[in-house]
């Protein structure tokens, strides 16, 4: 589904220090004239972390364009009760309305950078997979030159990405890898999904 080559999105993962497969997985896809972005971190480590989030972005993606980011959250909840869950982060791009609304649940941390602000999105409390609660759905308008930034437990709540935009980056690839590098712990697994409007 990732065909778009003209669309500047950067994704990294890293597994915790001895496992082999990491439990975080981002993935992008297009349905209707519209990007969908989506990080999910499996709860814990490693093969079932990783086979989690796997099943999440998989029942993502199955879902109709019809189906508004809540409804996409609650089917993926369903999806995953034999698993053990996941935290999870989805936005979904909008061009023509130029703009972008975000949902989530868990620990993932989702922002909005433009040259007047820094917005972090909130998620709701809960697992995916074992129910959840006050699910906040935000939208915003998203210019061109615009970065939204999605990452998970492995980067600090409060990352900073100022000291990274001012010394300037080739890409959204790039961006990703250095915030990666500063701001990941080796507790635990990382992730980033870095997308620029």
């Amino acid at each position: 589904m990732n065909k778009n080559k003209s669309l500047e999105i950067g994704i990294v993962t890293r597994s915790i220090p001895g496992e082999t497969l990491c439990g975080d997985v981002c993935a992008w896809w297009e349905q209707d004239h519209r990007l969908y972005l989506s990080l999910a971190d499996g709860l814990g480590h490693g093969k079932f972390a990783n086979e989690a989030a796997q099943a999440a972005m998989a029942s993502a993606q199955r879902q109709p364009a019809s189906a508004s980011l809540p409804d996409i959250i609650a089917q993926c909840d369903e999806d995953l009760r034999s698993t053990r869950g996941v935290a999870m982060g989805l936005a979904m791009v909008d061009s023509t309305a130029q703009a972008v609304s975000f949902c989530g649940v868990g620990n993932i941390r989702a922002l909005l950078i433009n040259s007047t602000q820094h917005r972090r999105f909130a998620c709701g409390y809960g697992i995916i997979g074992a129910g959840f609660k006050n699910l906040f759905i935000d939208t915003q308008s998203l210019l061109p030159g615009d970065i939204l930034i999605m990452a998970r437990m492995g980067i600090p709540e409060h990352f900073v990405v100022s000291d990274a935009l001012s010394e300037g980056f080739s890409s959204a690839q790039r961006l990703a890898e250095v915030l990666l590098q500063e701001w990941a712990v080796e507790t635990d697994d990382a992730a980033l999904l870095v997308y620029r409007a």
